[in-house]
């Protein structure tokens, strides 16, 4: 079971995330206020999301610290439910 401080430190690269877009979304052309130019705010974007995205796989919690309550079975045909009519 993670603790509160570890189940933060796991998400704080999405609200990063968040405040980053938010942010290059009010500096680009697109309804923002066009300080960044269009292929410049678009590689901003880019390069944020690569950060974020590794930065959010290396915060990822361990495997054998996340609680799961129950294995759900793959259920791999419908013939036990009838077809309605």
């Amino acid at each position: 079971m993670l603790t509160f401080g570890q189940q933060i430190r796991s998400s704080l690269w999405l609200v990063t995330y968040y405040l980053m877009t938010l942010i290059a979304s009010y500096l680009g052309p697109f309804g923002g206020i066009g300080i960044i130019p269009h292929p410049y705010d678009f590689m901003i974007v880019c390069i944020v999301a690569l950060v974020v995205y590794y930065w959010g796989a290396k915060s990822g919690a361990p495997r054998a610290n996340v609680h799961s309550p129950k294995q759900f079975e793959f259920v791999s045909d419908m013939t036990e439910y009838p077809a309605r009519t």
